[in-house]
Parts: C-alpha cells; sequence; structure tokens
C-alpha cells in the first residue's frame, strides 16, 4: 500500500516551534494580570498549540491560538496612566495595551465566529454555504481591522460601564465621513451579531448530526453556550453600571 506524503500532515519545524513556544510564554506574562485570563488563556492557547504542531494545515488550532490571545486584551488593566492615554501623551506600552484592548473583544468574536463555521474539518464548508461563510468571516474580520484603525477608540479599564475615548495613533484615513458619524461605536457588534448566527447554526448542525461527528460537535456546543452565557451576563453588567435601571432606584 503506497502513502500519499502530501496528503500528510506537514511538520511545523524546529523554528516554527521556538516561535510557538515564545508565543505562549509571552502571552502567560501578558496574561498574568488576572488568574481567570490565566485560566482562559491556558486552556485555549494550549489546545490550540498542541493542535497546530500536530496539524499546522488545520486551521482550528490556529483559531484556538487567536481565541487565547484575544482573552488577553479583554483583561481588566488598572495599571495604565489613564489622564495620558486621553490626553494622547500615553508611553508607547500603555497605548499599545490600550489598543489592543480595543479591539481584542472583536477579534475574539470573529475567531469563535470562524470556528462555529470550519469545526471540526478545518475546511469551509462546500456549495452556496461556501460563499455565506467567506462574507460572514469576511465582514466580521473587515469590522474588527476598521475599528483598529478608527481616528479614536474606546478603552475600558475595568472592564465595565467606565469608557474612556483615546485618541488613536493608528488611525487611517482620519477625515473620512463616516468617523463623524460615530459609527465606529457600533463595529464591535458586528461580529457579536454574526456569532449569534454561527451559533444558531452550531446548533442546527448538532441536531442533524451523527456518530463521531456528533460526539466532536458536543464539545463546540458547549463551549459556544458558555460563551453566549459570558456575553450576556457581561453585557448585562454594563448596562446595569451604566444606570440602565437607576430609575427604578
Amino acid at each position: 500500500m503506497t502513502v500519499d506524503r502530501r496528503a500528510m500532515p506537514r511538520a511545523l519545524g524546529v523554528l516554527g516551534r521556538i516561535v510557538l513556544v515564545a508565543l505562549l510564554v509571552v502571552g502567560l506574562v501578558l496574561a498574568l494580570e488576572d488568574p481567570f485570563t490565566v485560566l482562559f488563556y491556558g486552556s485555549y492557547a494550549l489546545a490550540g498549540a498542541l493542535l497546530v504542531i500536530r496539524r499546522p494545515r488545520n486551521s482550528i488550532g490556529w483559531l484556538l491560538l487567536v481565541i487565547g490571545i484575544g482573552f488577553i486584551g479583554t483583561t481588566a488593566r488598572r495599571d495604565l496612566d489613564l489622564d495620558a492615554l486621553v490626553a494622547g501623551t500615553a508611553t508607547t506600552r500603555d497605548f499599545l495595551l490600550a489598543w489592543f484592548g480595543s479591539w481584542a473583544g472583536g477579534l475574539t468574536f470573529t475567531a469563535f465566529l470562524a470556528l462555529t463555521i470550519l469545526f471540526p474539518s478545518g475546511h469551509l464548508p462546500g456549495g452556496r454555504s461556501r460563499v455565506l461563510a467567506l462574507t460572514a468571516i469576511a465582514v466580521a474580520l473587515g469590522s474588527v481591522v476598521v475599528s483598529a484603525v478608527a481616528p479614536a477608540f474606546n478603552f475600558n479599564p475595568d472592564g465595565g460601564a467606565t469608557d474612556y475615548t483615546i485618541p488613536n495613533r493608528l488611525a487611517v484615513l482620519s477625515d473620512l465621513p463616516v468617523w463623524q458619524d460615530g459609527a465606529s461605536r457600533l463595529l464591535f457588534l458586528v461580529p457579536v451579531a454574526l456569532l449569534a448566527a454561527g451559533v444558531i447554526a452550531v446548533i442546527i448542525r448538532f441536531r442533524r448530526s451523527r456518530g463521531i461527528l456528533r460526539l466532536q460537535m458536543r464539545w463546540l456546543v458547549a463551549s459556544m453556550a458558555a460563551i453566549v452565557a459570558a456575553l450576556m451576563f457581561g453585557l448585562g453588567s454594563i448596562v446595569i453600571d451604566d444606570g440602565a435601571l437607576g430609575g427604578f432606584a
């Protein structure tokens, strides 16, 4: 029996593994800011790294790494100089941490969206669903990129409703009229809405699946349910902290 070596997963290589380990260590150092971040980052990043080493051509491992890194960006940071950030005079370190934190959540939701589409094979579906899947991922990722280059971004240092507007040193095309209408504030809703649609699609796929695929889908459905629950809790907390219920006090 002849084995087609082209169909076998290509090894990551020594250099690739060194870079991967370095990325994991740097991520762990940044995640030490919060114990829950260490837990979330460690679980997703470690699982992703193992998959990347064994099957570097499968996109699932890479998506898990992105999700792990995204959790670092969404960690509440209280050691930044907020006055300097608002004034545009913060250090490069403080600015980059705040800037990454402003769009890391959208990146994480986009990675989860891609996970709902590509799991478990790591490939896009065929037929007409392929175009729809590509469009959803492209729109979600595009919204993240646009928010990252907006003239200003919103920063929540405590992970709650406290909101600071920070001038963006990495802004692109700052004179576009769309920025003046405050549209950038709503960009984070794009990947969230698409992720919600992706979760519904996953539930439908799970109900129709059988055998090994159904066992694999159980892990994804459980993970998505936890993410949606955490998202609803977080949004609810922000609404309450923002005084939406103040009229009943």
